[in-house]
């Protein structure tokens, strides 16, 4: 028996993107702020009054204008239900730049159909940039208009790193046979965004991560060219509950 199609409802994406500027506001009102207020969740990672009030509005809005489209984030408790169609989104994703100020932080607003992300957001909130793919599945970068990924450039690649996690023994020896021209450490899901535009070429991430830290980049991403795939080289996909939606290893790259 075939499996019956999914009805995809109409996303309209000028008003997801409102609500990830509102929740950059959200963000701003904090970071401003001598004090903005940093708890620890059970897995000793930090948590601050922005990452849940943005969560909250972001939940409301999403919830108005899609009632039938279930939401999965980082800040809520996490079902056991499994859904073909539902949001994934991190509402303060790269809390820890956050707190240290170094401004490398975003919403992310994904949404996964069939285990794969076809909508995503991630709006950098100090620096007001905005990138995204809709239903038309062309990706934009606000700022410059629609983005693509580069092909390898002759003089090496240049590699993306977190901030924050590095494994230097696994990195060093996935790396040592590449053409790499240089090597930047970045924040958040930026990193994605940064191949998905064209101005990095390779993300090679060892430890651990989330499928909402991914999904919506991981949607732009796809659109310009590029991919994220684990180590066997399987395409990441989401609403993996079994795994507590961890993310496996993987790498995201721009070029073939």
């Amino acid at each position: 028996m075939m499996k019956s199609q999914i009805l995809l409802p109409s996303i309209d994406i000028k008003k997801i993107n409102d609500i990830s500027r509102a929740a950059g506001e959200i963000h701003m009102y904090y970071y401003s702020k001598n004090n903005i207020g940093v708890n620890y969740k059970s897995d000793n990672s930090p948590v601050t009054i922005a990452d849940t009030e943005s969560n909250k509005f972001i939940c409301k809005e999403l919830s108005n204008l899609y009632p039938n489209i279930p939401i999965i984030s980082e800040e809520n408790e996490i079902s056991d239900i499994k859904h073909d169609i539902f949001w994934l989104i991190d509402p303060l994703d790269g809390t820890k730049s956050f707190i240290k100020r170094k401004g490398e932080f975003t919403v992310n607003i994904g949404l996964v159909c069939n285990k794969k992300p076809i909508i995503g957001v991630v709006y950098a909130s100090l620096s007001n940039q905005l990138y995204y793919v809709g239903g038309d599945k062309v990706p934009y970068k606000e700022s410059l208009g629609k983005i693509k990924t580069r092909e390898a450039p002759t003089e090496g690649l240049t590699v993306l790193t977190s901030a924050f996690f590095n494994n230097n023994k696994k990195m060093n020896d996935y790396l040592k046979n590449k053409n790499i021209n240089k090597v930047i450490n970045e924040s958040s899901s930026l990193k994605i965004c940064l191949i998905a535009e064209g101005s990095a070429d390779l993300y090679p991430r060892f430890g651990q991560t989330m499928e909402w830290d991914t999904a919506a980049a991981h949607a732009i991403l796809k659109a310009a060219g590029g991919s994220i795939k684990d180590f066997e080289g399987n395409d990441l996909n989401y609403g993996n509950i079994e795994k507590k939606y961890y993310n496996p290893s993987f790498i995201a790259k721009g070029y073939n």
